[in-house]
């Protein structure tokens, strides 16, 4: 666990029983089968705060997802979307439709770019799949030309620390160095008014079904 990470954990404790977080076994067959090794930091992370809520606001995908108790890889609840392969291949026809939009590969081509997290707003985070998997920029949306060369768990941190990448988005909504900044699958709906897409299985007056 490098320093980024052990910030983190004190600043915002991982849950006692993570959901949806696989086993490094499980993550070790993914990879071979996706014939991606991810950062170290992002597999510490799946595995010991598993599937959640990032400030109120955005999720990190994992392949351990489950939709209604069925093992559905790299689903997001907050949204309903789906990561993973599955994105890439949206992605790939849209790079073919609009290639003027679409300036890198996206995988499985070499260094191509891979999805690992959703917002509220609709936006995506994207890994560049370049070179060594500890030094993978990130992306915000696949349009990015450039993105950001901080490694996942010194981005996390900044991210969840002082709101970095996404504070001018919703300012005061985020929770920042707090350990409410995490909370665990499954979490309460949210009000009746607040942004973005309402969870999966909340009924209208925003009570769970």
């Amino acid at each position: 666990m490098d320093a980024f990470l052990t910030e983190l954990v004190r600043l915002v404790p991982p849950p006692a029983q993570p959901t949806q977080a696989g086993s490094d076994a499980a993550l070790a067959a993914v990879e071979r089968e996706l014939g991606l090794t991810f950062p170290t930091a992002y597999k510490w992370v799946i595995r010991h705060y598993g599937q959640g809520l990032w400030q109120g606001f955005w999720c990190i995908l994992t392949p351990f997802a489950e939709e209604r108790g069925q093992p559905r890889p790299w689903f997001c609840p907050r949204s309903g979307l789906v990561g993973g392969p599955a994105w890439c291949d949206t992605l790939r026809w849209s790079s073919r439709e609009w290639p003027s939009l679409y300036p890198h590969p996206v995988y499985p081509e070499a260094g191509g770019l891979f999805p690992w997290a959703f917002t509220d707003n609709g936006d995506t985070l994207y890994w560049l799949t370049q070179g060594e998997p500890d030094s993978w920029r990130t992306l915000f949306e696949s349009d990015d030309p450039d993105g950001f060369s901080l490694s996942f768990s010194e981005l996390l941190l900044k991210i969840v620390t002082d709101g970095w990448l996404f504070r001018d988005v919703l300012g005061p909504r985020f929770v920042y160095g707090q350990p409410s900044a995490f909370a665990p699958w499954p979490w309460h709906p949210r009000p009746q008014g607040a942004g973005g897409p309402a969870e999966p299985g909340a009924a209208a007056d925003g009570g769970s079904m």
